[in-house]
């Protein structure tokens, strides 16, 4: 494969990544709002569906887009590793650095978040 093909796939990989990332952040923060507010499309909810809408949706897409970022990197790291000029491994280096943050930061968000969401879900529970 060319260093450009290489490129050209380290540009899809890089801007369909980041658009899959910042769509799945966006629908995880309505879940979350949804969690919160006990409310889904302005109907009340109770609070044994706010419990399941966290552990069945919130739960398993963030260790989705987790994993699928940092085997985004990892590719993105050995198509580097077969780009014999310096500028175009840096680059795609650089590509892969990105997927391998956004993967560190779900898995490290996704039990905080539980944490807060879980936390308020309690202290609803606590007041009856």
């Amino acid at each position: 494969m060319s260093d450009m093909q290489t490129l050209g796939i380290c540009g899809v990989l890089l801007i369909g990544g980041a658009f899959m990332i910042y769509h799945v952040a966006l629908g995880l923060n309505a879940k979350n709002h949804e969690v919160l507010t006990g409310l889904v499309d302005g109907i009340p909810t109770q609070l044994d569906y706010r419990w399941l809408t966290l552990f069945h949706i919130n739960i398993p897409i963030t260790l989705f887009v987790a994993a699928l970022a940092l085997l985004m990197g990892f590719l993105l790291r050995a198509m580097a590793q077969g780009i014999e000029g310096s500028a175009q491994s840096e680059v795609v280096n650089a590509c892969a650095w990105y997927f391998f943050v956004a993967g560190t930061l779900f898995l490290t968000q996704g039990p905080l978040s539980f944490w807060q969401v879980g936390s308020v879900l309690r202290r609803e529970k606590r007041k009856g």
